[in-house]
């Protein structure tokens, strides 16, 4: 045979493996392997998309309840800054409201910059 021949070449590697079952062997592992490896591959990156999602709704869990935790802490604050407030400027004629109405207001602003403009406008 001459090597230089490749159409015979070709078709006796064609009629070699059309006629023996290794060739249908390799095929179908290399076909369950790929299936395999794409399975895997699905199943690792859909269990990381819902550990991140878990991880997101965690956080944003969190961001929105630490508000509510911190009210009690803010009507302290205030308190004490219209406590302080009070002893220092007793003589004057500003108009100041007491840390029980001021701890209670303190949910009626809407920002921090509205209850900081408010505060000033109190001194």
């Amino acid at each position: 045979m001459n090597t230089n021949d490749h159409e015979a070449v070709f078709r006796e590697e064609i009629e070699k493996r059309l006629r023996g079952t290794d060739w249908d062997g390799a095929i179908a592992r290399s076909v369950l392997a790929m299936r395999k490896r794409r399975l895997v591959l699905g199943t690792a990156f859909t269990g990381t998309g819902i550990a991140a999602a878990a991880l997101v709704v965690a956080l944003m869990t969190g961001l929105f309840t630490a508000h509510t935790q911190t009210a009690p802490v803010n009507a302290l604050i205030s308190a004490q800054v219209d406590g302080t407030y009070t002893e220092v400027f007793s003589g004057s004629a500003k108009n100041v409201q007491s840390a029980a109405v001021a701890a209670q207001d303190l949910d009626s602003y809407d920002s921090v910059d509205e209850m900081i403009d408010a505060t000033l406008a109190m001194r």
